[in-house]
């Protein structure tokens, strides 16, 4: 009998809760040869306005629109491979063998269960970054677990192995990665919920200390002359977030015009954090006597109509080695990394201002609590 291929597609919000929730989900449709019709949801949930309707693809107002696409695409591409192979062997792919085929990773794995509900997870590229590498970590350490070796006693000796290299806050997070995907095993039947490894291990996180650099340790930094290229460019980065108090995800994508010069003093004007949903506005020529403009102003200079006002791409973890070196000449003993100089510019900009509104609304702190950290640590100043 011969066989004809399943119609797929992609549909958005089919369910119209989006008017109410602010967001729907994307869902695969197919219609099988047998005239019925099934819808798979894909986990991955946007605003209205991030939906070509006619394109039927996310639009490029969702930051992460290329990886998704790419997955959603991916994913049709499987299905329908799965299908044609079905078709060579003289069967129709059905409702049940799509279920089938969906509740199936092709083995009894964890790792592999979890990677593949990681690729179809809607979240930042921060935290994809995170979780790949914390499932990177817990395969090195366990190998390729099937979901009923998963323990209370594994877990144990994992953190035993991880505290040989990993501080605490460090292994708290690579725990609350795995926990994240052990609980939608449980969800999906894949572990019973009486054998949940992490009911009775106890994984709480220490309080931070937060890392930042004093009036003398900046200025040691600035003293610096490494050559021009990349090292002098990773440099700015850092002086520039020490003056801004930006984040790097919010400071490797800095558009060109998002600065603009109001009377011949710049001004930075971001609608929207990355991580946040805050706008920050920042007059350059008040922060640190303009240093934060004098920075920045020869690069706004040359790529002011672009939309990288660097001019060049790099990765957090690339500055991170290369404060490494930094740190070593400028002969600091704080460990230095990108995160410090959000840090650095909290507790500075508290000692000026010696007020956490100020602190607020420059840095986009929602929680009093976070800004009166700076606060407490201006005090040492």
């Amino acid at each position: 009998m011969r066989t004809k291929q399943v119609k797929i597609s992609v549909v958005y919000d089919r369910r119209k809760v989006a008017h109410v929730k602010g967001e729907g989900e994307i869902s695969f449709y197919f219609y099988f040869t047998n005239k019925t019709i099934a819808f798979v949801p894909t986990g991955i949930k946007i605003k209205p306005e991030q939906w070509d309707t006619t394109r039927k693809e996310i639009t490029d107002k969702h930051e992460n629109h290329l990886k998704l696409n790419q997955y959603l695409r991916n994913e049709i591409n499987t299905i329908m491979n799965h299908d044609i192979d079905l078709q060579l062997k003289g069967i129709n792919l059905t409702k049940k063998r799509l279920n089938d085929f969906f509740d199936s990773d092709g083995s009894d794995s964890f790792l592999t269960y979890a990677r593949s509900q990681l690729k179809r997870s809607n979240i930042t590229p921060e935290s994809f970054r995170s979780q790949r590498r914390s499932l990177e970590i817990f395969e090195n350490f366990a190998g390729n677990l099937a979901f009923v070796d998963i323990s209370l006693d594994t877990l144990n000796d994992f953190t035993k192995h991880l505290g040989k290299t990993y501080a605490d806050n460090t292994i708290w997070r690579i725990h609350k990665d795995i926990k994240k995907y052990v609980n939608l095993a449980i969800k999906q039947n894949k572990i019973n919920y009486h054998a949940n490894p992490y009911m009775h291990f106890k994984n709480i996180p220490t309080k931070a200390r937060h890392v930042y650099l004093n009036y003398q340790e900046v200025k040691a930094m600035e003293d610096l002359d490494p050559p021009e290229g990349e090292a002098r460019l990773m440099l700015d980065m850092f002086l520039f977030a020490c003056y801004t108090g930006l984040r790097f995800s919010d400071l490797s994508i800095l558009d060109g015009r998002i600065i603009t010069d109001r009377d011949g003093k710049l001004v930075l004007t971001l609608k929207r954090m990355v991580k946040v949903d805050k706008r920050v506005f920042l007059r350059l020529s008040e922060l640190f006597d303009g240093k934060a403009e004098k920075l920045i102003r020869p690069y706004w200079d040359e790529f002011k109509d672009t939309d990288n006002i660097w001019g060049k791409k790099v990765t957090n973890q690339g500055v991170n080695l290369a404060l490494k070196v930094f740190q070593a000449e400028a002969n600091l003993d704080k460990l230095l990394t990108m995160h410090v100089s959000r840090h650095t510019f909290g507790t500075l900009y508290a000692h000026q201002t010696g007020s956490i509104f100020q602190v607020m609304k420059a840095m986009g702190i929602a929680k009093f609590e976070t800004a009166q950290v700076y606060i407490n640590l201006s005090d040492e100043l």
